[in-house]
């Protein structure tokens, strides 16, 4: 699809650069059949202003085929350049409220320790004056008495509802910033862990020495040609199946993740390589045997191919050699003919016998 907007020619006047921006990506996303949504707006605005170089080839390369680009393709975009961005606004708003619902509480409780003080304070006086008191004084003495305790005890009741009411106002900021963390750390076309929390995971394993780790990197074959064949948003649910497969078939304690695109990781902690070697296995035989077929039409899409690298961990070694090391064989596997499942170790074998 061709774009009639050269987005990368900078504007000569500074002070209407941002408002041509804006017009040309309120008119591109209407010409592309893309609600304006905040999250599309500020994916093209960044596309428009040329300023994240990485984005603008990935939009590109959408614009190029024949079905341009999906609302979800440039969601994904989105959440994946502008995610953290996104994220440290939601954890600095939530972050707010319980600050705010903190401070507020503490005020209730320090009008409550006042009020308490002076409450002593009064019945100390009153009850000074009992003892010195005429009996025509008592009643009014007791009346005294009575009304103080009834004042304390409404101010214990009102108090009691601004604690549960602060209470059910941190346990709301505690979901809404468990909701953040979570989001922070999903991929939110597959729901499998991101790019940036499986690294992060690992690192703290590798950096824990605890015990065993494999490394499985997976490679859907040929999907840049089932996108341009069945578009984006057909292949944006092929990924999503994809997700859900590897989460069926990988054990307890693995972490999976979609690391980029139609790549995909998984951390097998305490796992032989033989072990990993059967769980990689399945997932290829699983997706290669089976025919993709769209259940509203009924069409037939054809088969899904993986391929896969996988390395141990070495004693000593450096996440970025671990990954390294598992993308190479990776680029074994498709090199190989895809479809299949390579190791680290295999490479180590450089003998082999032929007729």
């Amino acid at each position: 699809m061709s774009n009639d907007v050269n987005y990368h020619t900078a504007v000569a006047d500074p002070s209407d650069r941002a408002h041509r921006f804006s017009q040309q990506v309120l008119h591109s996303l209407q010409a592309l059949g893309l609600p304006p949504s905040p999250e599309n707006y500020a994916a093209w605005y960044l596309y428009a202003s040329g300023a994240n170089r990485a984005l603008c080839d990935e939009i590109d390369t959408h614009l190029a085929t024949r079905h341009g680009i999906s609302n979800e393709a440039l969601r994904a975009l989105h959440d994946r350049h502008l995610g953290s961005a996104s994220e440290a606004e939601g954890l600095e708003r939530v972050s707010g409220g319980i600050d705010s619902a903190l401070k507020s509480l503490l005020i209730h409780i320090g009008h409550a320790g006042a009020t308490a003080v002076q409450h002593g304070q009064t019945l100390g006086t009153l009850t000074s004056a009992l003892r010195h008191a005429d009996p025509a004084d008592l009643t009014h003495l007791v009346h005294s008495l009575m009304g103080e305790a009834e004042r304390m005890a409404k101010l214990n009741r009102q108090l009691e509802e601004r604690l549960n009411q602060s209470a059910r106002e941190i346990a709301r900021l505690r979901s809404d910033l468990e909701t953040v963390r979570l989001e922070a750390n999903t991929d939110p076309l597959t729901g499998l862990s991101n790019r940036r929390a499986f690294e992060r995971v690992v690192s703290d394993r590798l950096l824990s020495h605890d015990g065993q780790l494999l490394l499985l990197m997976l490679d859907l074959d040929h999907f840049h040609r089932f996108n341009e064949q069945y578009g984006h948003t057909v292949g944006d649910q092929v990924l999503r199946l994809v997700g859900r497969t590897i989460q069926t078939h990988v054990p307890a304690g693995a972490l999976s993740c979609r690391y980029g695109g139609e790549e995909f990781c998984i951390a097998l902690p305490d796992c032989t390589v033989d072990q990993g070697r059967s769980i990689a296995e399945t997932l290829c035989t699983t997706l290669s045997t089976r025919v993709l077929r769209n259940r509203r039409t009924g069409d037939m899409l054809g088969n899904l191919t993986l391929s896969i690298g996988m390395a141990a961990h070495q004693s000593g070694e450096s996440q970025h050699s671990l990954f390294e090391r598992t993308e190479a064989a990776l680029l074994s596997a498709k090199a190989q003919g895809r479809n299949r499942v390579c190791t680290a170790e295999d490479d180590l074998d450089e003998l082999d016998m032929v007729d």
